[in-house]
């Protein structure tokens, strides 16, 4: 049986991260994404210190339909390595989690 999931993705800027959204919400492999604005990014890559700005995309999806929505974000994402990470809803308001199924299937 399905789980509901929470992915957690970042982007450079609200541009692309409204475009991964409406690509996600329209092929049903998430029922929502949040855009949060205002994110400060401090991290290493490539031998290399960035502090940038970003913005986190929440997606509310389950997790049978993770693999297929991480290839279209991957796919779509300028970044070379993009942030995807799946949490687990464990509790949540019912009727809540009950839209997550019904727009994810």
């Amino acid at each position: 049986m399905a789980q509901p999931i929470l992915v957690t993705v970042t982007a450079p800027h609200e541009d692309v991260a409204v475009s991964l959204a409406q690509a996600a919400v329209e092929q049903r492999l998430a029922a929502g994404g949040n855009i949060v604005r205002g994110l400060r990014s401090i991290y290493r890559w490539r031998d290399r210190l960035f502090d940038e700005a970003e913005v986190m995309i929440l997606f509310q999806t389950t997790d049978e339909r993770f693999e297929a929505l991480r290839a279209l974000l991957v796919s779509l994402h300028p970044y070379e390595c993009p942030e995807i990470i799946a949490t687990p809803i464990t509790q949540g308001h019912s009727p809540y989690l009950a839209w997550i199924f019904e727009n994810t299937g």
